[in-house]
């Protein structure tokens, strides 16, 4: 599919993932200028950060930059619209149409829509009364899983827990709160491109994201992940095409919501009667941080064509090809990650061998030259080798590149899959 058109790109957020894929993009020949909105301290060496006041103003910007390729990867934008916009303006847009980011936008809405399109998922209970939550945690069977907030999902182990987290949301806010029993398995991140009624499947990625070794902890948008999570069947992963992905898509295209971009399915495979059956646990629609980090260094084929094909609705003409490496990646992690803000603090960068892997820079702000923190994930680690134990130890001689003040990351990535005797 590659033409020799060059192309102006405009990619919208300002964390890891954005990074990630400016570092990719900015590999093709083709890609004349990169801008972002609003970018952070890393991205600014990869092209130019603008300052954007409002998501009217991105569209404004986007046509004094003349951009022709768009990629959208913060959720606000989405849920506010801003694909319609820029598409309007006559600018080809990779990010779900705002109907359809209501699937990540809303976990209410979420349930409801998985529930009707028959994809097998937890039971659940809704309500946005404090006595009715208290009422059913009382007759609950432990560990429940809490959705509060909207984003904030909470595993608790039992009453005083839950009664501590229902009362906080029910404080806070007026939403819906949402409680249904944890499932045990195997957790497996699942990203698909989609154009409309057409998918491919990316490796699979296996996601940990509790803050603390042995899975313990608080969950977070992730601590590090490995890929490709190929340690399945054939027939499970038709089992995630047909049940999980097909449908989906055909509700969308009943009810004429457009979606080109990128929908992630995090999974849970349960053993049911001795057959693996997978379980949908959530959705994201667009690229998140630490699956997309993972992911791309596999990628062989370029990213532009991928995200153009992407966008046109073209994915017919796209083929794939992805390394036989793996990869690990690990968040390095500020002091009070993920329940609080931490004081900023300066990073310390040592020269990493790049044949090893590389660093992408998270949250963070850039002066002079000098890097600061400024957020909870502030650099990821990636490491790639022939198997995942040396992708592995890549990836952790790479993350003692970096120094600064209350710097925390877990020891155990991969443990669920690899027989580590002991954290090094």
């Amino acid at each position: 599919m590659k033409d020799n058109n060059n192309y102006n790109v405009l990619i919208v957020g300002n964390k890891g993932r954005e990074y990630a894929l400016a570092q990719r993009l900015q590999q093709d020949e083709r890609v004349n200028a990169l801008y972002f909105c609003l970018g952070n301290g890393g991205t600014q060496d990869l092209g130019e950060n603008l300052e954007c006041e409002h998501y009217e103003h991105i569209v404004e910007l986007a046509l004094k930059k003349q951009i022709h390729l768009a990629i959208i990867s913060e959720e606000e934008p989405l849920i506010l619209g801003l694909t319609e916009r820029l598409e309007k303006a006559g600018i080809l847009v990779f990010g779900a149409s705002k109907e359809a980011a209501k699937l990540e936008a809303s976990k209410s809405y979420m349930k409801a829509f998985v529930k009707e399109c028959g994809i097998k998922s937890a039971s659940y209970f809704e309500t946005n009364d404090l006595k009715e939550a208290l009422s059913y945690i009382q007759n609950a069977s432990f560990p429940l899983v809490i959705k509060a907030l909207n984003k904030n999902t909470s595993i608790v182990h039992h009453q005083e827990e839950a009664l501590k987290i229902l009362e906080d949301a029910f404080k806070q806010s007026n939403e819906p709160v949402i409680i249904e029993p944890f499932l045990e398995g195997f957790e497996l991140s699942v990203t698909a491109l989609i154009a409309n009624d057409d998918f491919i499947l990316l490796p699979f990625c296996q996601n940990y994201k509790r803050l603390l070794e042995g899975d313990n902890g608080v969950n977070t948008g992730g601590m590090g992940a490995i890929a490709p999570a190929n340690f399945f069947s054939n027939e499970l992963e038709e089992k995630i095409k047909n049940h999980i992905f097909k449908p989906t898509l055909e509700k969308f295209q009943a009810d004429n919501t457009p979606f080109k971009g990128v929908l992630l399915a995090e999974i849970v495979i349960i053993e049911e009667k001795g057959v693996l059956e997978p379980y949908l646990l959530d959705f994201s629609v667009r690229f998140k941080d630490i699956e997309c980090q993972t992911i791309l260094p596999l990628l062989e084929s370029s990213l532009l064509d991928l995200c153009l094909a992407t966008a046109k609705g073209e994915l017919h003409s796209l083929e794939l090809v992805f390394s036989k490496e793996f990869v690990m990646s690990v968040a390095l992690v500020s002091r009070n990650y993920p329940t609080s803000s931490s004081p900023k603090q300066t990073l310390y960068i040592d020269p990493v061998d790049e044949k090893k892997g590389h660093l992408i820079l998270g949250e963070v702000e850039q002066d002079n030259g000098v890097f600061e923190s400024s957020g909870g994930r502030v650099i990821f680690a990636i490491g790639r080798g022939k198997s995942l134990l040396e992708a592995r130890n890549h990836a952790y001689e790479i993350a003692q590149k970096v120094h600064f003040e209350g710097m925390f990351y877990r020891k155990d990535i991969g443990f669920k899959v690899l027989d580590l005797k002991e954290y090094s």
